[in-house]
């Protein structure tokens, strides 16, 4: 029996000596033993990361899960869980797309990786796990965002459409020539009534002229009522529009500035990790 100083046993940290009769590890400290299998760890660390680059996520991530069965802290095991936590393959993808991709991520795998990362690892993924919560709320305020936006031009159109029937100005001045028209009509006819000498001039030129006036005159007053009715309800559409034109320049600059705040943190992350 030769010791493997490779191998150490995961309960006490002691040295493992291979007993190849029985085709196991033990330790002469506690007494563990292990079978030869569960010390595979390069080539399930291999395997998982191939299913990893591929972007075969749920093979990631049960061949991570498998090692960290053996090591619940793993440090490459749940670094790889969390790349897969983001639909990420690698950690470059990190840098990608602050405010022009979709980003979602399984929070409850990231919050598993950090209660079981190691003390001196813990650092590291709390920090992995606050990155990918601010994408979370940047791509939550992107949606918004896009939202209000849409918002304001359904407020702005609105605005064009009532505004096009509820010209006060034109009804009023229609109103005022039919008016007028009237006016003139019975005028008219009292004219042509004293000139003839019969009533029949009147009803000549107020058939003729008057009735027409009149029955535009009516028509004109009622969209001039409609005007006003619109005009009253598009003022509230205005208070509408400039409250959505504040909360989307607010919003756009909190977009800004964590979306800034979110690139610098990625950056030295990654830089970060390179040194690992």
């Amino acid at each position: 029996m030769n010791s493997i100083k490779k191998h150490y046993c995961p309960s006490c940290g002691g040295n493992l000596i291979v007993d190849n009769d029985k085709q196991l590890y033990y330790c002469a400290s506690c007494g563990s033993t292990y079978d030869y299998e569960y010390f595979r760890e390069e080539e399930m660390h291999n395997m998982a990361d191939t299913y990893l680059s591929r972007r075969e996520f749920m093979a990631a991530v049960d061949a991570y899960r498998f090692i960290l069965r053996k090591d619940p802290h793993d440090f490459r095991a749940l670094r790889g869980l969390m790349l897969a936590a983001a639909y990420m393959d690698k950690m470059d993808d990190l840098l990608r797309g602050e405010k022009t991709k979709a980003f979602s991520y399984n929070s409850d795998m990231v919050k598993e990786v950090i209660e079981s990362a190691s003390d001196k690892d813990r650092a590291y993924f709390e920090e992995f796990g606050n990155i990918y919560s601010d994408k979370k709320k940047l791509y939550d305020m992107i949606n918004k965002l896009e939202t209000l936006r849409k918002d304001r031009r359904m407020a702005d159109d609105s605005i064009k459409l009532k505004s096009m029937a509820g010209d006060v100005n034109e009804a009023l001045g229609i109103m005022i020539i039919s008016g007028l028209l009237l006016v003139g009509a019975i005028f008219m006819g009292i004219v042509m009534t004293v000139m003839m000498e019969s009533i029949c001039g009147f009803g000549m030129i107020f058939l003729a002229w008057g009735f027409i006036s009149f029955i535009l005159f009516i028509s004109s007053y009622k969209n001039y009522k409609k005007a006003k009715r619109i005009n009253a309800s598009t003022a509230g559409l205005y208070n509408d529009l400039n409250n959505l034109g504040d909360k989307i320049k607010e919003l756009e600059e909190k977009t800004d500035i964590l979306a800034a705040d979110i690139r610098k943190a990625s950056i030295d992350f990654v830089e970060k990790d390179k040194l690992i």
